[in-house]
């Protein structure tokens, strides 16, 4: 692994520690390419042979899932390259947070924002419900009306080509 894979890598294992310690079935997805599929944007994992892809979208047998986006336009300045990245959450707030009696929308902002300040991942922007996968195919309203909550947060990272 080298690149914007490793930093990628380890916050996705933080996620997989400590975020949502209390579900069994939060998955906490590494790095999505999105790809054109049947005329839809989909967001897809590479699998582990790498010659197939897998779709990361909505799933509401599990409680959660993350994933990541290296957005397109990567600067490369002084030897060090910076990419913007988006985060991508689909959640299940009731399972989540089943002892919160209201939406737990705020409560999620802040576990997830509190394990990326502890990151090389520097937040600028939170982007929610709907706006949040807006461009991916095969979303629509009932994906982010309750217990469902979608959430994208927008970071900065720098790396090296040579991280490994």
């Amino acid at each position: 692994m080298k690149g914007i894979d490793v930093p990628i890598e380890a916050q996705r294992a933080v996620f997989e520690d400590k975020l949502f310690t209390g579900s069994s079935s939060y998955a906490a997805y590494h790095r999505a390419f999105v790809n054109e599929k049947d005329g839809l944007v989909i967001p897809e994992l590479q699998t582990e042979d790498s010659t197939e892809y897998q779709e990361v979208l909505l799933n509401d047998k599990i409680d959660g899932h993350s994933f990541f986006v290296v957005r397109p336009n990567i600067v490369v300045a002084d030897g060090l390259l910076s990419a913007k990245v988006d985060i991508y959450f689909a959640l299940n707030l009731d399972k989540l947070y089943s002892s919160v009696s209201e939406r737990a929308v705020e409560y999620a902002h802040r576990d997830i924002l509190n394990l990326l300040k502890r990151s090389r991942f520097e937040v600028f922007e939170i982007v929610t419900g709907l706006d949040a996968f807006a461009g991916f195919g095969n979303v629509d309203l009932k994906d982010n009306m309750e217990p469902f909550y979608l959430v994208k947060f927008g970071a900065d990272i720098v790396y090296q080509t040579s991280e490994c």
